[in-house]
């Protein structure tokens, strides 16, 4: 979703940018693998580190528009900077303790969720 509307707003189609979302796309790729373990040995590591791809492709590119578009710095920082304490908290619940990972699920996916739209 953060994709989206950092896409409808700053697609300038530079060759970064079209690299930097090949970078996403590879990260899909990785979750995409990483399916066939989640279900059958409950192994969610490799789901995690292609998601772990897919936001350092993403946060570059708001970190590119924080040097680039002044007027909207403040804003493309909190996006990229929301999004790497978010990512950070997505991997501490990887290793939590198995009786706080539904409230941490939670707590994760309401800031996931206000780093869009907060």
């Amino acid at each position: 979703m953060n994709f989206s509307w950092f896409a409808s707003a700053y697609d300038n189609d530079d060759a970064l940018y079209r690299i930097l979302t090949f970078v996403q796309i590879i990260g899909s790729l990785v979750i995409a693998a990483g399916i066939p373990s989640a279900f059958q040995q409950q192994d969610f590591d490799v789901i995690i580190i292609g998601y772990a791809i897919m936001r350092l492709g993403l946060v570059t590119q708001w970190f590119r528009v924080a040097r680039s578009d002044t007027a909207r710095r403040k804003t493309a920082l909190r996006y990229a900077f929301g999004i790497i304490l978010v990512q950070i908290g997505w991997l501490f619940f990887h290793f939590s303790p198995i009786h706080f990972s539904v409230y941490l699920f939670v707590l994760l996916a309401i800031a996931e969720l206000c780093t869009d739209f907060c």
